[in-house]
C-alpha cells in the first residue's frame, strides 16, 4: 500500500490512529456516563485521515479490535505472531504503512530508547599469568597378572 499520493505521511497516520484510538476508548467510557467532551477532537482526527485507512479502522473497531499494533522484536503486539523477516526488513527500510498478515492491523515500529554511551574507566594492565610448571611424573607401575595356563588340544600339560 503506497501512500505517496496522499498529503499525510505514514508516520503522521500512525500518530493520528494512535490518538484516535485513545479518544475513542475514552469516549466509550464517557458515553456510559453520558458525557462526550472529546467528540470534536475525534471529528477533527477523522477528517485528517485518508478514507481508505479510516474505513479499515472503522471495520476493525466494529469487530471490537484495535486497527493499529506495535511491533517489538519482530513480533506484532496485536496478535503476538512473529513477522516474516522480509516484512521486518521492509518496515525498517521504507516509509510506508504495513498490515499484519495475520490480524490485519496497521503496524508501526516500537520507539526504541537510545541509551547514551557510558564512559568506562580503562582496565589496569596486570602482569601476565604464567602457568606453573608441572614436573614430569613417573608412570605408576602396574603389577602384571600371572599367566594362566590354558589347555590346548593335543598338549599333554595339565592346567593348574
Amino acid at each position: 500500500m503506497n501512500l505517496s499520493e496522499s498529503v499525510v505521511s505514514s508516520a503522521q497516520i500512525v500518530t493520528l490512529l494512535r490518538e484516535l484510538h485513545e479518544i475513542e476508548d475514552h469516549l466509550n467510557t464517557m458515553r456510559r456516563r453520558n458525557a462526550s467532551p472529546l467528540s470534536k477532537r475525534e471529528a477533527l482526527l477523522r477528517e485528517q485521515l485518508p478514507e481508505v485507512i479510516l474505513g479499515h479502522h472503522d471495520r476493525m473497531r466494529i469487530k471490537g479490535k484495535r486497527s493499529i499494533a506495535e511491533v517489538r522484536n519482530g513480533v506484532c503486539f496485536g496478535c503476538y505472531i512473529a513477522l516474516p523477516v522480509g516484512d521486518r526488513a521492509r518496515m525498517t527500510a521504507e516509509e510506508d504503512l504495513h498490515l499484519c498478515q495475520n490480524c490485519g492491523r496497521y503496524l508501526y515500529m516500537a520507539e526504541v530508547a537510545i541509551i547514551a554511551p557510558v564512559e568506562l574507566s580503562p582496565i589496569p594492565k596486570c602482569a601476565p599469568v604464567v602457568p606453573k610448571r608441572v614436573k614430569a611424573s613417573v608412570k605408576p607401575v602396574v603389577p602384571k597378572s600371572p599367566r594362566r595356563r590354558v589347555m590346548v588340544p593335543g598338549s599333554r600339560k595339565k592346567a593348574l
